[in-house]
């Protein structure tokens, strides 16, 4: 199925494509205590979660490991910041999708996105599970349809 594509594309991009195979495989092959699941886009990497709260924890996560004294977009529903000379993070606070973009994205997240989990990965579940139990506490989803 590739090997037609990758005739038409050359050498460098097919290389490319496969380092990127890989990069995202060695993600995939190491569990992670977050359900975070990591898109290539090609010119970007988006991670995803379907818990509502890792929008907060990236931020309290992101802000602790690169503090940066000028953050663009915090006011808004985007959160962007520069970890590194050639990536760009971009949050989108509403969703928690986190864009991982730039000339050196894919080199960033294969040096640093481990780091980044292993550094804060438990405070994601302390919010989740203190969730959860709010949420059973104050019986919010409960079916009243009976």
């Amino acid at each position: 199925m590739y090997s037609d594509v990758s005739k038409r594309e050359g050498p460098k991009t097919a290389k490319n494509r496969v380092e990127r195979r890989s990069v995202l495989a060695e993600f995939w092959r190491r569990p992670t205590t977050n359900e975070l699941d990591v898109v290539d886009k090609g010119d970007s990497l988006m991670v995803q979660s379907c818990s509502p709260e890792v929008a907060a924890w990236w931020m309290g996560t992101l802000r602790a490991m690169y503090p940066q004294d000028v953050i663009s977009g915090g006011e808004g529903d985007n959160f962007k910041m520069h970890p590194a000379m050639g990536v760009t993070l971009k949050l989108n606070k509403q969703d928690g999708t986190l864009t991982i973009k730039g000339k050196k994205h894919l080199q960033w997240f294969k040096d640093n996105f481990s780091h980044v989990l292993e550094n804060s990965g438990t405070e994601l579940n302390t919010v989740s599970e203190m969730s959860k139990v709010i949420d059973s506490y104050l019986r919010i989803n409960d079916d009243y349809s009976t």
